[in-house]
């Protein structure tokens, strides 16, 4: 075992209680402190971030979901702990390592180029927040691959042009990198290469159709000529 992975299985065993801690005890009731301290047991050491586990964190502090989520409410008041959906991060005051985000070279590598394929298409929304890079991080740590991803986000943008294009009322722009995880699986199907070029070129092809309508006044349904589909 070499000596960095050996410092990173130490370094993973324990956790650091120094002032930031004491300074949650003094300002948490014992319920919120519990949970904070859960928290920060589970959250990445890069990070200070993690997922919400309700069903374990009840089980772990012998709570139901409605003390949790109270508990959980004490942190937010207190700034103690952010919440973001699924997602936690524990303030900076109450954090005692430093933070490095992209978590090294090449998870910021991956975060990168997924940033630059969801901000090439049209129909998502035109910034890659905080939550897309969590999100993106997370996917690379559990083995998400980088082609698979941004085949994801291909087959993502390519149904909801078509539905956009064919369903008579165009959708929200997709908000989130989130919204790609239900077509991983879809995604990761072992295909020639050639396939996802040509695949991409009909998705192309069918953004730029979306952009021309988007740019025409709305007209009535009976007005509307129905567009081909070209992803079935």
């Amino acid at each position: 075992m070499s000596d960095a992975s050996s410092n990173h299985q130490q370094l993973s065993a324990w956790f650091r209680a120094g002032r930031e801690v004491a300074q949650a005890l003094t300002l948490l009731s014992d319920a919120g402190f519990k949970l904070y301290m859960l928290l920060c047991l589970e959250a990445d050491l890069q990070t200070g971030r993690g997922v919400i586990a309700t069903a374990a964190i009840t089980k772990v502090l012998e709570k139901d979901a409605v003390s949790i989520e109270a508990s959980f409410s004490e942190l937010h008041v207190k700034r103690v702990c952010k919440r973001r959906g699924d997602w936690f991060e524990i303030d900076n005051r109450f954090w005692p390592y430093e933070r490095d985000f992209m978590g090294g070279t090449a998870e910021s590598a991956f975060v990168a180029q997924v940033r630059d394929a969801y901000l090439s298409r049209a129909c998502v929304t035109p910034s890659f927040k905080e939550t897309d890079e969590i999100a993106a991080v997370y996917m690379c740590q559990h083995g998400t691959t980088l082609d698979a991803l941004c085949r994801a986000i291909l087959l993502g943008c390519a149904r909801w042009y078509d539905a956009g294009l064919n369903g008579g009322k165009m959708p929200a722009l997709i908000m989130g990198l989130a919204y790609f995880g239900a077509f991983l699986g879809e995604a990761s199907q072992s295909q020639p290469s050639e396939h996802w070029t040509d695949f991409q070129r009909n998705v192309e092809e069918l953004e730029q159709r979306w952009l021309a309508v988007k740019s025409i006044p709305e007209r009535s349904p009976s007005d509307t000529q129905q567009m081909p589909r070209l992803i079935r």
